[in-house]
């Protein structure tokens, strides 16, 4: 999906973000799932040079990568790493990680 505009009077110049996802095609591990997707996002100009004397901004992405296994007919055990280069100028690519269990009753 791709969103784009002129920025005005949107603050969003392009949106854009494609994931797939889906059960892992192994024999045996059928209720696994899988799903990786990313964004882009750039903020108009306008909205840029608005907020210049007080933080400059930059276009942002990011990335998420998440795994679920599925050791039996109750549970689900999930691994999700996110990559984030944020909007604003200064800020490190930030890093998250996280683990779920889920039990089904």
């Amino acid at each position: 999906m791709v969103g784009v505009t002129d920025g005005n009077p949107n603050f969003v110049d392009v949106f854009a973000h494609a994931g797939v996802a889906g059960n892992v095609p192994i024999r045996g591990r059928e209720r696994d799932t899988f799903g990786l997707g990313y964004y882009y996002s750039n903020l108009s100009d306008d909205l840029q040079n608005t907020l210049e004397p007080l933080i400059r901004i930059r276009k942002e992405q990011g990335l998420e990568i998440l795994y679920s296994f599925a050791p039996t007919g109750w549970s689900k055990l999930t691994a999700d790493l996110q990559i984030v280069h944020p909007f604003l100028l200064g800020s490190e690519t930030r890093l998250f990680l996280s683990v779920r269990w889920k039990i089904e009753i």
